[in-house]
């Protein structure tokens, strides 16, 4: 049977976990001020930039593509990209998505 923390070591122990959970608000913060600065980027962009995965579907899109495909964003994002730009139900010919190996960003 362990023996009972001292009163000490529990404080020390709360000033750790309140010193850990302060780090850890303040890396959210950084992490939502990078996404969002990053978001604002991408969206004052006059290239259309998607982000599509392995699949081909859209899993992100900045602003110029709403007005480029004349929809809201959230409706082309989990469609396929070719369906969304193409109206078509397969990859198109010569497709620079279906080329690149790895699909981070795809530029037009």
């Amino acid at each position: 049977m362990s023996e009972k923390p001292t009163y000490e070591a529990l404080e020390q122990r709360i000033q750790e976990l309140e010193h850990k959970a302060v780090n850890h608000k303040q890396m959210e913060k950084a992490l939502s001020d990078s996404e969002t600065q990053k978001k604002a980027i991408l969206d004052a962009s006059v290239d259309s930039i998607r982000l599509v995965d392995n699949e081909m579907k859209i899993i992100w899109a900045n602003k110029i593509i709403e007005t480029q495909l004349g929809k809201d964003r959230k409706k082309i994002i989990g469609n396929y990209c070719y369906n969304a730009y193409t109206g078509r139900n397969e990859p198109c010919p010569n497709c620079p998505t279906e080329k690149r190996q790895t699909r981070i960003f795809h530029y037009l």
